[in-house]
């Protein structure tokens, strides 16, 4: 994967946090906390472009977040949103 992709992803894991948190500015640092990692590791692996793939599918499955959203940016964010467009 490459770098790029993966700062797709972490941003798009920051627009489901910040559902759960309007009314906070969400950061790199929270998406780190949510994968369990530390802010410093998190950005190695973006600017390596290394993925985490177990821990975002846990962090979709939990939220109820689509994983061809999350991965690739296609279709709904939500699960719920996806399954009522059929």
């Amino acid at each position: 994967m490459n770098a790029n992709r993966m700062i797709e992803i972490v941003e798009r894991m920051k627009d489901v946090i910040s559902h759960d948190h309007p009314d906070k500015k969400i950061k790199d640092k929270h998406v780190a906390y949510v994968l369990c990692m530390t802010p410093n590791n998190l950005s190695v692996k973006k600017s390596r472009g290394l993925m985490p793939y177990e821990d975002i599918v846990m962090f979709c499955v939990k939220r109820k977040v689509s994983l061809n959203w999350m991965l690739f940016g296609i279709g709904s964010m939500r699960l719920d949103d996806a399954v009522k467009s059929l």
